[in-house]
């Protein structure tokens, strides 16, 4: 990777020596969603198998069917970002669409 001694007009400030503010940004964001993703997938399969009687079976198509959209989401998210030429956009777009519905 090649840092810049000096910043030139149009590019992103260092939050830390060599990391783009985006990168930062964007990690950190990644960061958090993934902790709250965590936290309810890890607790999921004792409230579906133990409160709501939810048979192995089925239990493993719902968790198979989850991962799967989520598969797909990523290649679409990839090729529409490709698509448009616009990464920061989609990513947006994906991390404020995964935090609204974890509000409702």
């Amino acid at each position: 990777m090649y840092v810049a001694s000096t910043r030139t007009p149009g590019t992103t400030l260092k939050v830390v020596k060599g990391l783009p503010g985006t990168v930062f940004a964007l990690g950190t964001v990644s960061l958090l969603t993934d902790v709250s993703a965590e936290m309810v997938t890890a607790f999921l399969p004792v409230y579906l198998l133990y409160t709501l009687q939810l048979g192995y079976v089925q239990f493993g198509l719902l968790d198979g069917l989850y991962t799967g959209a989520t598969a797909v989401l990523r290649l679409v998210g990839g090729y529409v970002s490709d698509r448009i030429g616009r990464p920061k956009l989609v990513a947006f777009f994906g991390y404020g669409l995964s935090a609204v519905t974890k509000l409702v």
